[in-house]
């Protein structure tokens, strides 16, 4: 489970930005919002605001960029590449400073910090720390530059891989190459994330319809389609036969990769209302964008309860009816409830911030200074006096009393035809 992601020198993200799902002492929603696990009490799900170009998906997109990097800086083909870190580029002398990543995640019952800082063509630093509960936190490894100083009581992995991480290459990344044990760990944590990009449904809608296959989730999504009123009674998928045959020619014409389909099943009337049959309607042709990615979405999201993953969602209400939204959200807290699933989104949605769906804590904010750097805070940072948890949230943003909206200025501009 993740607890604590931070980044800096990122993108539109200038200084060391936080984002926590550790949980407040507030009580409101506990037994559907917050997961128990020995002492710590993290969230099951946030949700960050904030205006076009605020910088809600650079934070995003930071987390995803330390994924992709502590799976791939190890392999030889990146010998000679350089590090994916793109710092702010609106103050002079930013894009010669270090990017910084970390995360903080339990694994089991223990608690583990990682992070590393780092220019286009070199590691500076890296860091490895774990605690056990009722243990003082231990550093299992730190680095600095190419001395790298693994603690040979508490991760021996690393003692005799420490001369192989490259400059530009990830000592975790290297000691899990090579089979050690706490460093797969994380390495399988970091596995764990999984990333949708709102606007476009195509990467997820192949993974639904394959599980679509399996009838026990088949009927789980059934009834999630039902239950947000489609009109749909029924779904199905049909899957290519990607077998090539023999021959040169046809097997040209089966390079191009198959598409497997997602069919829909709606109840057919007679002239007097009474239901005489189904049809089945293809869903990327026949239905609409806002359905088609409900149903889509539908496949990871279940995936995730399932395997206690954490999915993060960029453009949320994309394309959906805020009731779609809602029940989206919803259903992950309903269905997820027993499980140690996360949801991590960035939203414009205002009807999510509705007090019987979320907590204070589960709001976080983006907006940007003068300067055009992101800055990112939490809802509970507010006066708890003013901002009690049966508080219409949704009202009091769209006033702006929370900021992360467009300028007040430019709104004012607009509505006068200025």
């Amino acid at each position: 489970m993740l607890v604590v992601f931070s980044v800096e020198n990122f993108r539109s993200i200038l200084g060391r930005q936080t984002l926590s799902l550790e949980a407040t002492t507030d009580k409101h929603l506990e037994s559907s919002r917050v997961i128990r696990t020995g002492t710590d009490r993290l969230l099951r799900s946030v949700l960050v605001y904030g205006p076009n170009a605020s910088g809600k998906s650079n934070l995003l997109r930071a987390l995803r960029v330390m994924q992709s990097f502590v799976f791939s800086s190890s392999r030889e083909s990146q010998i000679t590449e350089t590090i994916p870190v793109e710092p702010f580029r609106l103050l002079d002398g930013a894009q010669d400073s270090e990017t910084s990543f970390e995360c903080e995640f339990l694994i089991d019952s223990t608690r583990y910090r990682y992070g590393f800082t780092a220019s286009r063509t070199r590691i500076s630093s890296e860091w490895l720390l774990q605690k056990r509960p009722n243990v003082k936190e231990a550093i299992l490894f730190e680095r600095e530059a190419q001395r790298i100083s693994p603690n040979p009581e508490r991760f021996g992995e690393g003692v005799e891989r420490k001369g192989f991480a490259r400059e530009n290459a990830l000592f975790l990344s290297v000691c899990a190459q090579l089979n050690g044990p706490i460093s797969g760990k994380i390495l399988s944590w970091f596995n764990q994330l999984i990333f949708i990009a709102g606007l476009s449904d195509r990467s997820y809608f192949d993974y639904t319809a394959s599980r679509l296959q399996d009838a026990d989730l088949l009927a789980l999504l059934t009834e999630f389609a039902r239950r947000a009123d489609l009109s749909i009674c029924g779904l199905s998928s049909e899957m290519p036969d990607t077998e090539l045959k023999s021959s040169d020619e046809e097997t040209r014409a089966k390079r191009r990769r198959p598409i497997p389909r997602i069919l829909t099943e709606h109840t057919r009337y007679n002239t007097e209302g009474t239901a005489t049959g189904t049809e089945h309607f293809d869903l990327s042709r026949d239905e609409s964008e806002g359905t088609r990615k409900f149903i889509a979405l539908s496949g990871p999201l279940f995936y995730t309860i399932s395997k206690g993953a954490i999915l993060v969602i960029d453009e949320f209400e994309a394309r959906l009816h805020p009731r779609l939204t809602q029940e989206i959200f919803n259903w992950f807290h309903v269905v997820g409830a027993k499980g140690n699933a996360q949801l991590l989104a960035a939203t414009q949605d205002p009807l999510l911030m509705d007090p019987d769906l979320v907590r204070r804590d589960q709001i976080w904010f983006c907006e940007k200074d003068p300067k055009g750097a992101t800055s990112l805070y939490s809802l509970a940072e507010f006066d708890p006096q003013k901002v009690r948890p049966s508080t219409n949230f949704a009202r009091q943003y769209l006033l702006g009393i929370f900021g992360a909206v467009p300028h007040p200025a430019f709104t004012k501009a607009e509505s006068s035809g200025e």
